[in-house]
C-alpha cells in the first residue's frame, strides 16, 4: 500500500506484496493503478478425498463441512510462505 499511497517511498526497500500478482491491496485502490501480474502461484493437487457433512477440516479444525464435499489438499504450507492465517474466511484477495 505504501508503494501506491506514498510517492516519496520509491526507494529500493518496498514490499509490493499482492501487487506482484496483479491484485490491489485495498478495494478503494481499484482503478487507481493499472496492475498486471508478474508472478503466478501454481501447484498440483497432492491428495483428493471425500469429506462427510459435519466433519471439520483446515488448520485447527476451523471449518465445518456443511454438505458432503470433495476436498483437495495442495502441497503448500509454511515452508512455501503460505501464512496459516490465510484460511477460507480470511482470503487476502
Amino acid at each position: 500500500m505504501a508503494v501506491f499511497g506514498f510517492t516519496d517511498s520509491y526507494f529500493n526497500l518496498v514490499r509490493p506484496g499482492l501487487a506482484l500478482y496483479g491484485l490491489h491491496p485495498k478495494d478503494d485502490m481499484l482503478g487507481a493503478v493499472d496492475l498486471k501480474p508478474v508472478l503466478s502461484f501454481k501447484t498440483k493437487i497432492a491428495f483428493l478425498k471425500d469429506v462427510a457433512r459435519g466433519r471439520t477440516i483446515s488448520y485447527s479444525r476451523t471449518h465445518t463441512v456443511t454438505k458432503n464435499t470433495k476436498i483437495a489438499s495442495l502441497p503448500v504450507g509454511y515452508g512455501d510462505g503460505y501464512n496459516r492465517l490465510c484460511q477460507a474466511k480470511e482470503r487476502p484477495w
